[in-house]
């Protein structure tokens, strides 16, 4: 069997299918770093900010650690290739950690074992790197259609039969298991899994054009990454991206359960039918997502979403009596929410990777995960402080009002679309290039040997 390579000008469809399978696997972390974090943190800490500040963690790695390996990535070379290496450790890493979290309960060793899991995700960062170096740029885009579809199939499955089930307990062969173990547990095999395919299903093939073998320096990672002034509008588009994606973040799940008083099933439920109609809709997009001017489809996505989330919440704050929607209210407006975010989500990625050289994929991702994390922390924790201090004033001693939180994330897509029409003005005016799009072609077809798995 042919294993998968990087540096093709096309490649075959299974090819992509199979990566999105990866995905598949990977994002299962990234699935139980929130809903399940949440409520695993929630039973040691009560107070919102504390969770908020714990699960951060994650993008503070992602400039620590993440953002330091996409930049070594880019300048060494191994038999193994240099960015498998990275994916493998930290798939393995992280599996170890989901084994031994639920199974604590001690408030100080569950935290200091989500914190080292969230660090050895980050070392994986450099798949995204793989990812496109291994799907060119014409096919990136129903790529990312055919990832969401999987992504969704794994939200629906998740939200149906998983997350319902965290607080259960059950006794197999006179051995009690919980729910959260479960999770836990269930993602770990996954994460093994993809660590075995990423070694042994995989080729690196060495780049003709790339900075391997460049002095790796403290000053030459910040230099590398910020003083090329081609690069700046994509980190300029990419913070865009980052703070109005985030929404409420780990606040959501807290809203369903803890002030609109629904089980986590029924959340769950609610979120699962959601996901039913984007895997529709998904298909739908993205069919089109390779044919359409990517900019307008992620300016206009923003601007409807930005709309929308103001009507929801004047209709849940000043419309609704008691200030709790139905279950069949949040899936209307949250689905319309979600639908019109499809539109800029699906192209986001190819957006960004259109206006990448191709020698400075790593080193552009470096500076992207720093600019996106900085953002993300800032937003993550400015969203728990703000309910915090928002419920100090309105709510009573011990009360949290986690529908706030919808009040500053308005305020930050309205910042957002500002940004995103800058940066449209900038392309109109020849400031800012397509390189990615015009390295199409660049790398040519060879059967050279590269690093064998």
């Amino acid at each position: 069997m042919r294993l998968i390579e990087t540096q093709h000008q096309r490649i075959p469809w299974r090819w992509v299918f199979s990566i999105a399978l990866l995905d598949f696997a990977m994002i299962s972390q990234e699935r139980t770093s929130g809903d399940p974090l949440t409520f695993t943190l929630k039973k040691f800490f009560d107070n919102p900010a504390l969770i908020g500040f714990i699960a951060s963690f994650n993008i503070v790695f992602n400039i620590l650690v993440g953002a330091v390996c996409l930049y070594v990535s880019d300048r060494i070379w191994t038999r193994y290739g240099r960015r498998r290496p990275f994916i493998v450790f930290s798939l393995l890493g992280v599996a170890l950690c989901f084994v031994f979290i639920p199974l604590t309960g001690n408030a100080w060793l569950a935290t200091t074992l989500v914190i080292v899991w969230l660090a050895m995700a980050d070392v994986g960062a450099t798949a995204g790197a793989l990812n496109r170096e291994i799907i060119p740029p014409l096919q990136r885009g129903r790529a990312a259609a055919i990832a969401n579809v999987i992504l969704y199939l794994q939200i629906l499955f998740f939200y149906t039969f998983v997350i319902g089930r965290f607080d259960d307990v059950r006794l197999l062969r006179g051995l009690r298991v919980t729910g959260e173990q479960m999770i836990y547990w269930f993602a770990a095999i996954l994460l093994v899994l993809a660590a075995l395919f990423v070694g042994l299903c995989m080729r690196e093939r060495k780049p003709l054009k790339s900075v391997l073998g460049e002095r790796i320096s403290f000053v030459g990672f910040f230099a590398s990454i910020f003083c090329q002034k081609r690069l700046w509008p994509v980190y300029m588009l990419s913070f865009a991206q980052a703070i109005t994606q985030i929404n409420l973040g780990p606040i959501a799940p807290l809203l369903y359960t803890e002030q609109w008083g629904y089980t986590k099933q029924q959340m769950g439920t609610n979120i699962a039918i959601g996901t039913a109609i984007n895997i529709v809709l998904t298909i739908i997009i993205g069919f089109f997502a390779d044919k359409f001017d990517r900019i307008k489809m992620f300016l206009a996505g923003l601007t409807c979403a930005f709309v929308l989330n103001i009507v929801w919440y004047c209709f849940v704050q000043f419309y609704l009596p008691d200030k709790r929607p139905e279950l069949w209210q949040i899936i209307v407006f949250g689905e319309m929410i979600v639908m019109v975010n499809l539109v800029g989500g699906m192209v986001a990625m190819p957006l960004l990777y259109d206006y990448v050289p191709r020698d400075n994929l790593s080193t552009c991702g470096a500076g992207m995960g720093i600019i996106r994390s900085v953002a993300r922390l800032l937003v993550i924790n400015g969203t728990t402080l703000f309910v915090a201090g928002w419920s100090r004033f309105y709510c009573a001693p011990g009360q949290y009002d986690y529908f706030s939180a919808l009040l500053l994330a308005i305020a930050i897509q309205g910042l957002g679309i500002g940004v995103v029409c800058l940066f449209v003005w900038m392309v109109k005016r020849g400031m800012v290039q397509a390189w990615g799009r015009m390295d199409i072609g660049a790398a040519p077809e060879r059967s050279g040997a590269g690093a064998q798995p």
